[in-house]
């Protein structure tokens, strides 16, 4: 049986919030844009040290802000034939950003306009996400974190986002009153922290929605 003060708690935690799974953002749209330029720069010079490509490097085209989380961009060239030049050139080519903390394959494919080519790196999965740890951690210190979730795209590119369970709903009251808005392991981010509706599937950030 709990103790009372904890008793107390639970009665004071509004009855649709008595749940035990908190929806944390943990960066924002202007770092998954400040990292997604950094990718694309960096597999636009990979292409420029190629030997054999000689076609006019392409321009960088980002998608719309709600789609930065997903780790895709545009390359435009001037010609079909530096597009097909870049496709033969960098598709299914490793990977590995300046500081090293992104590895895989890029990946590339006809854009929705004639010349643009779309990218994408196909990171590889860790087995140990330094996030999930900072996250088990963090939210630790109010009570007994079960599991840590970050909901990841095929590519597995980070979206910044986590679902948080705890074995109690008090738990993970204290948890959100202390958290939301303070600092999280993305440098200049502060984290949004609420009470989750998960659905069986992730089906995206809507899922967990903020009053």
């Amino acid at each position: 049986r709990a103790p009372p003060a904890a008793e107390a708690l639970r009665r004071a935690i509004p009855e649709n919030e008595q749940q035990r799974v908190l929806w944390v953002s943990y960066s924002d749209p202007q770092t998954a844009r400040r990292r997604l330029v950094g990718v694309a720069q960096q597999v636009r010079e990979q292409l420029a040290q190629s030997p054999t490509y000689t076609a006019p490097l392409p321009e960088l085209q980002l998608p719309r802000e709600e789609r930065l989380r997903h780790g895709f961009w545009f390359m435009r060239f001037q010609d079909v034939d530096g597009l097909h030049a870049a496709h033969a050139e960098l598709n299914k080519q490793p990977f590995r950003s300046h500081c090293g903390s992104l590895e895989g394959v890029i990946q590339t494919d006809p854009g929705s306009k004639p010349l643009d080519l779309r990218a994408i790196v196909q990171l590889e999965p860790r087995a140990l996400d330094a996030v999930q740890q900072w996250l088990a951690s963090k939210f630790g210190e109010y009570g007994d974190v079960t599991k840590v979730r970050l909901p990841r795209l095929k590519c597995n590119w980070d979206g910044g986002l986590a679902f948080v369970h705890y074995r109690r709903p008090e738990e993970a009251y204290q948890a959100l009153r202390n958290l939301d808005g303070t600092p999280s392991c993305v440098s200049g981010c502060n984290m949004f922290v609420d009470f989750a509706e998960e659905a069986p599937l992730w089906r995206g950030p809507g899922v967990a929605g903020r009053r």
